[in-house]
């Protein structure tokens, strides 16, 4: 009796200790997919897909594969565009990573299959807990459905093998082999890492599982297993033909395809980075940074995600400590039995809805000739092909080598592939370790608590690099949202022609888009004609009112705000009431008491102005309106307190500023060129920080608001697109005064933000001080073709600012 009550508490605990161990998985799975919910489009080849139309009538699929020489891209190109459509909708989020859920269960089951539980569970708990998101593009983030549908279809045609190996059964071999075949139409490396994976797998089912009789007896091969080779042979090469036939009758321009000249280091260096940094263990070693463009402030940076800059903080936040506190659990309980047999979890929870689902499946390598610690080894082999080979034909080529050599450039789309791979790796080392040292207990249980918690520690601190890097991204990534929230206020209530959104400028070159891309956009998709610029608005749209905007991911309260206002530069300054429209995701009302408002008055005296009388939009609750008095418009910034009550900003109104005008004499006099009486002809319309020149001579006409006459020296701060396209290496400044030359400049590729110098001499200025200067580019670059960019103006020099310093040669003028 006492036994049976035993041996009743045991099997139980087991199940318990089952339920516990798929439950944090599970909720570790939750965490990843809840943080790149709704994530927005991180790609530029995603946001050109994403929009109807936008390739003018071409068809996108049959460009992509004819440009390229890519037959898969008919396939492909479809998944990824019919889920592109869904950009936004839960249907569409289902999908994308619905897709990368299915891959994950039903790779890490058949490990499950092949070696044992333990080693799955403890593969799929490196995965989850040392995963890293990175800007670089990844198949979590971009290029939907690509290729977790066609892995998902490998893994299941690799389960088929075996049932016909093991069985018998001529539809699973029928299912399989239309599976592997539909896995192949994929990328290259992708492509290439399947035809390996299934040949082994065969390889290794005619040496483990099959019982028929001798094909080929010299070989060891045996009957079933010689037909399973045969039908491998024949749908791979049928592939491979079709592939090769299409590549060379469409030869590729990608420059992807473009093999460089071998160097074994550039070559080793790329395909360590790229198969390495989806995990945290690569950034603790080569910790991540990206270079990113403040698309308000103008400056550029490096953002970077360093782990263990974040330990203290993760330990203090409760998702984080969470997570740390899941993997030391999970590493603890997968590890502490380790002793090279079936793992005692198997045994107690053979009762379990998943053991039941599988265990046919399961029998057939169970009840194989090979042991446990073989299949262990094979399932190792996997691992490494899976991490590797995916990367290798990438890292040999030279457009990728570029990537990481001079761009320090670290992942790839496929990245994340080779993170399951790794996972797999490191699950083999733990259990081989921790077999070693079954017989030490002291030693083996003190190396166990290490490894745990140093698991749960990288893990936090993964968690917390990713939260960062997630709101990061989402300013970028979110743009598409924010238009669309943008494009309804406007109907509703602000009623403009243009819309200005200065953040919709291109923070990373990852997610870049053409400068009308948002106009297109809101017009192919929402039918709504509105101007939506990043640049600023152009002249006419300045003698109108026009909607300016601004837009954050509140990182504390986990949603996006926005601010926006209808302004008219030509009578701003005489305005003194000026409507504000917020934005607040989840609903004004529910989360106003989070915010408020900061701004000057037209005395310049701060004001603090709470939200609570911010009521939601009829029809709208995300928006709501405030109307304010005896205010400068574009010092309204919106904020909130964190949760040390100190004043975080998050997102403002901004004015066009056009290019700094800076003079030297005495005390330092800042002003802008942002007006028509200062930029004569030859230019574009005033942007955020400066202005291009858009014809081949430009005339500014300046003022040094002194009657006493100097030569003065003129320091000018310059954009060029020297090099932007391949066939224009170089342009030519020449700036003139009077017909008088004043300097000659060249510049070529990779000189594209340039500091000029020259003399100004007495006779420039008139009696009052202005003078003029002639900028004459050639040649004007188009960046429409053939890069692709939708601009179509012609375009020089974009200024962003001058300095006059005066010379000591001055005399009073007469």
């Amino acid at each position: 009796m006492k036994s049976l009550i035993s041996s009743s508490i045991t099997v139980r605990l087991g199940r318990l200790q089952s339920i516990l161990v798929y439950g944090s998985l599970a909720l570790l799975l939750f965490l990843l997919c809840a943080r790149v919910w709704n994530f927005g489009i991180t790609h530029t080849d995603d946001a050109r897909w994403a929009m109807p139309g936008y390739f003018l009538g071409i068809d996108p699929i049959a460009d992509w594969a004819i440009s390229q020489g890519r037959i898969w891209a008919y396939l492909s190109g479809t998944l990824i565009l019919w889920t592109l459509q869904m950009q936004g909708s839960v249907a569409g989020e289902l999908v994308r990573l619905g897709s990368f859920v299915l891959f994950f269960i039903v790779f890490f089951r058949y490990f499950a299959l092949l070696c044992d539980r333990r080693f799955s569970l403890i593969a799929a708990t490196f995965f989850l807990s040392f995963f890293m998101l990175k800007w670089d593009g990844s198949l979590l983030t971009t290029y939907p459905l690509l290729s977790w549908l066609a892995g998902g279809a490998l893994i299941l045609a690799l389960e088929l093998s075996a049932r016909f190996v093991s069985r018998g059964s001529r539809w699973a071999l029928a299912l399989a082999m239309t599976l592997f075949g539909f896995s192949l139409v994929n990328n290259e490396g992708i492509t290439v890492l399947f035809m390996f994976l299934f040949f082994v797998h065969t390889i290794a089912l005619n040496h483990a599982v099959d019982e028929s009789t001798f094909a080929i007896a010299k070989l060891h091969l045996r009957r079933r297993s010689a037909v399973l080779l045969l039908l491998f042979f024949v749908v791979a090469a049928t592939y491979a033909a079709i592939y090769l036939a299409w590549f060379l009758s469409h030869p590729s321009i990608y420059d992807g395809h473009k093999l460089g000249g071998f160097k074994l280091l550039n070559f080793l260096k790329t395909l360590t980075h790229f198969s390495t940094s989806g995990s945290a263990l690569h950034d603790l070693i080569s910790p991540y940074s990206v270079p990113f463009a403040d698309a308000i402030a103008m400056t550029g940076e490096r953002k970077e995600y360093f782990l263990t800059r974040n330990l203290q903080r993760s330990l203090h936040d409760p998702s984080s400590l969470l997570v740390c506190i899941v993997t030391i659990f999970l590493m603890w309980n997968l590890l502490k039995n380790v002793s090279g047999k079936s793992s005692a979890l198997i045994k107690q929870a053979t009762a379990s809805s998943f053991a039941s689902s599988v265990s046919s499946s399961a029998s057939t390598w169970a009840k194989s000739r090979w042991s446990l610690q073989k299949r262990m080894y094979f399932g190792l082999l996997i691992g490494l092909s899976v991490a590797i080979l995916p990367i290798i034909p990438v890292a040999l080529t030279s457009k990728y080598q570029t990537w990481v050599m001079e761009s320090q450039i670290q992942a790839y789309s496929h990245t994340i592939f080779s993170h399951f791979g790794w996972s797999c790796v490191f699950a083999f080392v733990m259990l081989v370790l921790f077999e070693k040292l079954a017989a030490r207990t002291v030693l083996r249980n003190f190396l166990l608590g290490v490894v745990a918690l140093f698991s749960g520690l990288i893990a936090s601190q993964a968690f917390t690099a990713n939260d960062d890097m997630a709101a990061d991204m989402r300013n970028e990534s979110g743009r598409w949202y924010i238009l669309q929230k943008l494009l309804e206020v406007n109907q509703q209530s602000l009623k403009s022609d243009y819309v200005w959104v200065p953040r919709f400028a291109s923070g990373s070159w990852y997610s870049s888009v053409d400068r009308d891309y948002w106009t297109q956009y809101a017009k192919k998709r929402y039918g709504d004609k509105t101007v939506i610029g990043a640049d600023g608005p152009d002249l006419v749209a300045q003698s109108k009112n026009y909607v300016v905007s601004d837009y954050i991911f509140d990182r504390h309260g986990k949603r996006f705000v926005a601010i926006a206002a209808s302004l008219n530069t030509s009578n701003a300054s005489s305005e003194d009431n000026q409507t504000v429209s917020i934005f607040i995701e989840g609903g004004v009302a529910r989360h106003r008491a989070d915010y408020f408002l900061l701004y000057k008055d037209r005395n310049d005296h701060e004001v603090h102005q709470s939200l609570n009388s911010l009521d939601p939009n009829t029809g709208n609750a995300e928006w709501g309106t405030l109307d304010l008095n005896n205010v400068e418009p574009t010092s309204i910034q919106l904020y909130r307190l964190d949760r040390k009550r100190r004043q975080v900003r998050l997102c403002g109104l901004v004015q066009l500023r056009g290019a700094a005008y800076s003079i030297q004499s005495g005390a330092t006099t800042n002003l802008v060129i942002n007006d028509r009486q200062a930029l004569k002809s030859g230019w574009s319309a005033v942007e955020l920080n400066g202005i291009w020149s858009d014809q081949s001579k430009a005339y500014l006409h300046l003022n040094t608001f002194t009657k006493q006459a100097h030569a003065w020296q003129v320091k000018m701060q310059l954009n060029n697109l020297a090099g932007q396209i391949d066939d224009i290496p170089e342009q030519t400044l020449i700036v003139r005064s009077k017909d008088r030359i004043l300097g000659r400049w060249t510049f070529e590729r990779m000189q594209n933000q340039s500091h000029i110098e020259f003399n100004l001499p007495v006779d420039a200025f008139d009696a009052n001080g202005d003078f003029e200067l002639e900028l004459e580019v050639t040649p004007l670059v188009s960046q429409m073709k053939p890069s692709g960019n939708r601009d179509q103006r012609n375009l020089g020099v974009f200024l962003k600012g001058i300095e006059l310093i005066p010379t000591t040669e001055a005399k009073t003028s007469k």
